[in-house]
């Protein structure tokens, strides 16, 4: 979260030692003293005063400072902006890290994403070369209001409107620190003024070819007209945001952990007792540890299904290769499945095993020549061996059973067996494609124990994963 932010009274000027004093209030949260840190410098006054302010903190405050910065090569100061900031760097004897990114390689469109990629693929390398495990850079409180405006005009997700953090993790064991969201611009301009520190300004933020500068140079302006604190409360009102969607998350936290069970799926009926709002928030927790992110009109899909009553199992597609599964007492987020199937007959062959997939295997053996394990499920043979086959189910399927036959389709559904997994199931048949045994599920009668010498063979279905 953002914290405090600085209202100034109108027509206040802040004075650079209040702003000190401030920054190095606000840099106690990190232990940095004598840590290397690499700060992300393109020479605007943002952070030029960065790099000011973290020269000049307390000696038992200050880091051991390390400065990244990319030549973009799209404006013609871009050289002028380089040379000013080598010699800066030596005469205060920083470590300077540079890089070009070459005009002829940027993309025609989206050249703002594609120039932060650039930028921040560029700081994670220095950082793992340099051994560096924190990064700064110079956003401010006017960055916060521009991405709340674009968020909020573009549409989305509530939690997109809580704009940038203060903190957050970089690469694997960094962390990207961002210690002047609590300062606007305005007040930046005039420490460096205060300061004589020499910046350049990008004349490409004064156009409006970009929507960002659009909402900087029209949008904004036009609400300050309305109410010249418009800046600080849309900050206020972000940090209230964050508190109430930080106990949201709490709760909502611990209302999906009610919800697991052990095998990674969701309890139906304690989630049909949820309010609508905590259905929605509990999707959306579970949605973002997959790593999901739906679309409104795909979450209102997943809602539908899990409170329809009338279908006790379904499943959604959310991208190519992942779903929501309902089954019955439960939901699951899964790949979906993709099968692997034998021939559609295919016999069993004597002392042999045939894998069904990655978990199963199912073979033919003489009872005196085969050691069962615990968890086998076993087919006694009184009869010679040949002919017995292994296949999917098909329509019209019937278990034989001593006083007759039952539908393979309504044992599937009175054991509550999700509609994906009948898909897998396997049958054992005779030459006549009569069923005798649903593998793991249900086996005929006419299966007997073995009582006597007669009892020559067996037939094993065995788990192997």
């Amino acid at each position: 979260m953002a914290g405090f932010v600085y209202k100034k009274k109108v027509g206040e000027k802040m004075t650079s030692q209040k702003l000190s004093r401030m920054f190095a209030s606000k840099m106690q949260k990190w232990p940095l003293a004598q840590q290397k840190i690499l700060v992300a410098v393109s020479t605007g006054v943002d952070s030029m005063v960065l790099l000011h302010l973290l020269q000049n903190l307390p000696e038992e405050q200050r880091p051991l400072i390390n400065v990244a910065y990319v030549n973009h090569e799209l404006r013609a100061a871009s050289q002028q902006e380089t040379q000013y900031l080598q010699a800066y760097c030596q005469m205060y004897q920083i470590p300077l890290f540079i890089k070009n990114w070459p005009r002829h390689t940027h993309p025609i469109t989206g050249i703002e994403a594609a120039a932060r990629t650039f930028r921040y693929t560029f700081f994670a390398e220095i950082m793992q070369q340099e051994k560096i495990n924190y990064l700064m850079t110079a956003h401010h409180g006017n960055d916060q209001v521009e991405n709340f405006l674009m968020k909020l005009i573009r549409g989305g997700a509530i939690q997109q409107l809580c704009g940038i953090e203060l903190e957050r993790d970089f690469q694997e064991q960094g962390c990207l620190i961002r210690p002047l969201l609590d300062f606007q611009k305005e007040t930046l301009r005039q420490y460096a003024q205060q300061h004589h520190i020499r910046y350049f300004d990008d004349e490409t933020n004064f156009t409006d070819d970009y929507f960002r500068n659009r909402i900087r140079n029209q949008l904004i302006p036009q609400m300050t007209k309305e109410n010249d604190q418009v800046v600080e409360h849309i900050l206020n009102y972000q940090n209230q945001l964050n508190d109430l969607l930080l106990i949201a998350q709490e709760s909502g936290e611990q209302l999906v952990q009610n919800l697991k069970q052990n095998d990674d799926s969701y309890q139906l009926r304690e989630f049909q007792n949820l309010s609508s709002a905590q259905q929605k928030l509990v999707l959306r927790i579970i949605f973002e540890r997959a790593d999901l992110y739906l679309k409104t009109t795909q979450m209102k899909q997943c809602l539908q299904l899990l409170n329809n009553l009338q279908k006790p199992q379904g499943s959604i597609d959310l991208t190519q290769n992942i779903q929501l599964q309902k089954t019955y007492t439960k939901f699951k987020i899964m790949k979906k499945q993709t099968q692997s199937r034998l021939k559609m007959s295919q016999s069993l062959i004597l002392g042999e095993w045939q894998t069904l997939d990655e978990q199963n295997q199912v073979g033919l053996f003489e009872t005196d020549k085969i050691t069962l394990l615990e968890n086998d499920d076993v087919y006694y043979l009184e009869k010679s061996p040949v002919d017995w086959q292994i296949r999917h189910r098909q329509a019209g399927d019937r278990l034989m059973m001593k006083s007759g036959s039952q539908k393979i389709k309504k044992i599937l559904i009175d054991q509550k067996i999700p509609q994906m997994e009948r898909e897998n199931i396997w049958l054992l048949t005779n030459q006549q494609q009569q069923v005798y045994w649903v593998l793991g599920i249900k086996k005929s009668d006419l299966s007997q124990p073995l009582v006597n010498a007669k009892m020559h063979y067996i037939i094993i279905y065995r788990k192997i994963g």
